[in-house]
């Protein structure tokens, strides 16, 4: 189970403010809450670079750009249910709320087998081969 609370980022947040609590979370995510800490919706690195190209100033509030129609789950919840989201390419965090609040977040890494097949789906199918010997002496001066 991964440590939600670092994921949280207030609904009084710019998007300046949100994207440098993203970038120092490390994992593109965050899920923005209100004053009484319901989830209002999430906001990926996505969703910033998204705001970028359409020219959004970074000191709006960050609720101009959240995603308010994320995927989640409800405290209680079913191991299988949780999977299958997961299994979306598309998903890696998954919030669990409990009426309305976050009480953890669900990834990949908390499931192994998909993890391990999140892995294969994205391995890339290239042939390489790197030949390298000797000690580098026909390269001197």
């Amino acid at each position: 189970m991964t440590d939600f609370i670092k994921y949280t980022i207030s609904c009084n947040s710019t998007i300046r403010m949100a994207v440098e609590k993203i970038n120092d979370i490390g994992d593109g995510f965050g899920v923005v809450v209100d004053e009484n800490d319901n989830v209002i919706g999430i906001i990926t690195d996505g969703d910033f670079r998204r705001a970028v190209l359409k020219g959004i100033n970074l000191d709006e509030n960050v609720l101009k750009i959240i995603n308010r129609s994320y995927k989640y789950l409800n405290s209680g919840f079913i191991k299988k249910d949780a999977i299958k989201i997961l299994l979306n390419k598309d998903v890696r965090f998954l919030p669990v709320l409990k009426e309305g609040k976050l009480e953890q977040i669900l990834c990949e890494k908390d499931f192994p087998a998909i993890y391990e097949e999140h892995i294969i789906r994205n391995k890339i199918d290239a042939p390489v081969v790197i030949m390298a010997g000797g000690k580098g002496t026909r390269m001197e001066p």
